[in-house]
């Protein structure tokens, strides 16, 4: 059960990023992370073409579930250069489930953890969060060491719970998925 529910302030900025929302002057920064095979190895969905890519950032820019990754302002992108995302939408119970995804040029840099750091940073200070989690595939072991690393804790494994395809006869392939969390209270004294 998803509740609507106040929204972490735009933009956040941190040591080398700028939080904010999508905008359509992404579009190539865009297209380049959500056409590779690679970075979307453990997502629900396929590469996307140059027109489908527009249309999922259309969707994007209306949906305040997903915050902009970007580099600071410069004079070739005033706006920031985008390089990843953050997904960060409302549950049921004051918790929030983070999600995260960058352009392959910019893994082992820790980006990731600074931007879902300062997301999870803002929605306790805010108090909008009692509790957030984040879920992958047990083989996303990069995903998975972030998530310890962010102070969460292994809530557990489900077991064959979801599938994202089939086989060539239609039979699902189940994906098993690992679960993570933070409580306000646990974020606070780390």
């Amino acid at each position: 059960m998803k509740e609507e529910s106040r929204r972490i302030a735009l933009p956040i900025k941190t040591e080398r990023l700028l939080l904010r929302p999508y905008l359509s002057e992404d579009a190539d920064a865009f297209h380049q992370y959500m056409s590779d095979d690679v970075v979307l190895r453990y997502e629900p969905y396929p590469p996307l073409d140059r027109a489908s890519s527009d249309e999922e950032l259309a969707k994007r820019i209306a949906d305040p579930d997903f915050i902009a990754v970007c580099l600071p302002p410069d004079e070739d992108h005033p706006w920031g250069r985008l390089i990843g995302h953050i997904f960060f939408s409302p549950c049921a119970f004051s918790s929030w489930e983070i999600g995260w995804m960058l352009d392959r040029a910019y893994w082992k840099r820790g980006y990731a953890k600074e931007a879902a750091a300062a997301v999870i940073e803002c929605a306790f200070r805010a108090g909008l969060a009692h509790r957030v989690i984040a879920m992958c595939n047990p083989e996303n072991e990069a995903s998975e060491r972030l998530m310890v690393r962010l102070g969460m804790r292994c809530e557990g494994r489900l077991v064959k719970n979801l599938y994202f395809r089939t086989d060539d006869d239609g039979t699902p392939l189940w994906l098993d998925t690992v679960m993570y969390a933070v409580l306000c209270e646990e974020w606070q004294m780390r």
